[in-house]
């Protein structure tokens, strides 16, 4: 019957004969698996070492002791998840007047054709954009788009 479909049915049985008598081809089929995991484990290392490597902050980021929270977003829970992702850490003193800041931490969120969360950090003097951050959430409640959005800051500052 195995002639009939073109396969030789001497080869079947060695097959068949081989792995009775133990002999595996699991070997021939787990070096190239070792070769691919380790190949693997080399792209995670290289792209964990790729977020290492940061562009720096301007100066007056690093600098900078006070901040004001503008909330251009119209959510008063965004505000105050920023807000208390703030006082957590505890790098700047949060101001109540624009006029006391270092810093000004505008808070944005655009909804036209994505969910967007901004977090843009402009000078107070200059009114000069430092930085920006965006977060895209498509379900998900303010406190997990605040503290995505301060933990990306957070990581490229330095510590005190």
């Amino acid at each position: 019957m195995l002639a009939k479909v073109g396969i030789d049915p001497d080869s079947h049985q060695k097959f068949w004969l081989a792995a009775r008598a133990g002999e595996s081809r699991s070997r021939d089929i787990i070096a190239p698996m070792k070769y691919r995991f380790a190949f693997i484990v080399l792209l995670c290392t290289l792209g964990a070492a790729a977020d290492d490597r940061r562009a720096p902050l301007p100066e007056k980021i690093v600098a900078a002791k006070t901040v004001f929270i503008q909330n251009e977003s119209g959510e008063i829970k965004f505000s105050d998840n920023i807000r208390k992702q703030l006082e957590d850490w505890g790098r700047w003193q949060i101001v109540k007047s624009k006029a006391e800041a270092d810093l000004v931490l505008s808070l944005q969120h655009q909804q036209r054709f994505h969910n967007n969360f901004l977090l843009v950090v402009l000078d107070r003097q200059s009114g000069e954009t430092l930085w920006t951050v965006k977060k895209d959430v498509a379900i998900g409640g303010y406190a997990g788009v605040a503290r995505i959005l301060m933990a990306d800051l957070r990581k490229r500052l330095p510590p005190i």
